[in-house]
């Protein structure tokens, strides 16, 4: 059983994702099979959970060092393995990656 407190500070988040909603935010729902998913709300407090939509997570993005056919990943400059440095005479060339992200993240 919640506290008084609990209860009011319950009431409290409900309030501001409905507040949001009316504000234009996307309302995402907590479905039974245990993930959020977008939604045109119900405000089917006791039956569902509601939240605002998180923002999307922006994808990493790194530098892979190519050097003839030895390959590195180098993140913010420090290159990890794989890299010969001592081959200065073999061509290489920086490549810039970026992260794909699954639809649900």
């Amino acid at each position: 059983m919640m506290t008084h407190d609990e209860m009011i500070a319950e009431y409290e988040r409900r309030i501001a994702v409905m507040k949001a909603h009316k504000e234009g935010a996307k309302i995402q729902f907590y479905h039974p099979n245990g993930y959020w998913r977008d939604c045109e709300p119900q405000w089917a407090w006791d039956d569902s959970d509601y939240r605002v939509a998180p923002e999307p997570r922006k994808a990493l993005e790194w530098d892979v060092m190519v050097q003839g056919t030895a390959r590195a990943v180098g993140i913010n400059g420090v290159f990890l393995e794989g890299f010969a440095s001592t081959r200065r005479e073999t061509p290489h060339r920086l490549v810039r990656v970026r992260e794909v992200l699954d639809e649900k993240e």
